[in-house]
């Protein structure tokens, strides 16, 4: 049996003029909160990061005598948030992937086939589907469509794949500085100098 439609109270123009001014406040609050709840998200992401570190460096992540665990329970963080804002350490400083101790979320399935492009680390897996370079050694720039821009981000970010065709000696010389930058601050390195290229500005 199909539910009857709520109807909803007409209001005055001054009486919705008050509820405007209470949405608006409620917006304003959100702003203000949301302003103070990144900063220290990365603060205690950048804790749990150095802890989690730590852990793993001295054998005591996992297992019998692992404290992970118990440190999440002492401080009633779920475990997959307290993962989550050591991503967002992760993202947010650049931290080399070689570095991570905690790995990129993976993706939703229910786009894999349509995703040609992965958000992962250059020195990782590779970020495109990648052909036979033996075969077809020839450098390539592949986008993810559009209609797979993060919707939760105010930028609509989307995974870029390059592969970049060098020599031994170049490979080893860009991967050096990739690795010395950090692969966020490489990136946008990159993508500067692709686009003032391209205004004719170098």
């Amino acid at each position: 049996m199909a539910q009857p439609k709520r109807r909803f109270k007409k209001y005055s123009a001054e009486e919705q003029e008050l509820i405007e001014q209470k949405w608006a406040y409620l917006e304003t609050e959100l702003d203000r909160e949301m302003k103070v709840l990144k900063p220290s998200r990365l603060k205690i992401g950048h804790i749990l990061y150095e802890m989690k570190l730590w852990l793993k460096k001295y054998g005591l992540n996992r297992g019998r005598k692992g404290r992970w665990k118990s440190v999440c329970d002492r401080h009633k963080l779920d475990r997959k948030t307290a993962e989550n804002w050591i991503r967002l350490y992760q993202e947010e400083e650049g931290v080399p992937s070689l570095k991570w101790v905690v790995a990129p979320a993976k993706k939703s399935q229910r786009n894999s086939k349509k995703n040609t492009v992965k958000p992962t680390a250059l020195s990782g897996t590779a970020a495109v589907e990648v052909p036979d370079l033996a075969k077809s050694p020839d450098p390539r720039v592949v986008a993810a469509d559009d209609d797979d821009a993060d919707k939760k981000g105010p930028d609509g970010r989307l995974a870029v794949g390059c592969i970049f065709v060098l020599t031994l000696v170049e490979k080893h010389k860009f991967m050096d500085s990739v690795k010395q930058l950090g692969e966020l601050r490489a990136t946008q390195l990159m993508y500067s100098a692709v686009t003032s290229a391209a205004r004719g500005e170098c």
